[in-house]
């Protein structure tokens, strides 16, 4: 009724990947083993305390007062200004003072 059962030339090769495998996982487990071995007769990983020095002392974050190329915004060019406006003071000293 059915054809006789024609083999795959594929399943060969996996077959020998598969065996390939198992063959490195039992030799990666292995030195693994070895490396803990070893580990162990040295007395373990040991904390490296060298490196390079450290720097001085670091100053505060940020720009200093007075210091870079923003320190005030200077005044608009007369063309830029389409228009002036008088703002009125609501008291007529400052609240500091006590004089009027």
């Amino acid at each position: 009724m059915y054809p006789p059962a024609m083999t795959d030339p594929r399943d060969a090769r996996i077959a020998e990947l598969e065996a390939e495998n198992a063959a490195l996982k039992a030799r990666v487990a292995a030195l693994n083993e070895q490396i803990r071995e070893l580990t162990r007769r040295l007395g373990g990983r040991k904390a490296h305390y060298g490196g390079k020095p450290k720097k001085g002392p670091h100053g505060k974050p940020g720009r200093k007062p007075g210091r870079g190329p923003f320190t005030r915004r200077k005044e608009p060019a007369a063309e830029d200004v389409t228009r002036r406006e008088q703002a009125r003071v609501a008291a007529p000293h400052c609240p500091r003072c006590v004089r009027l």
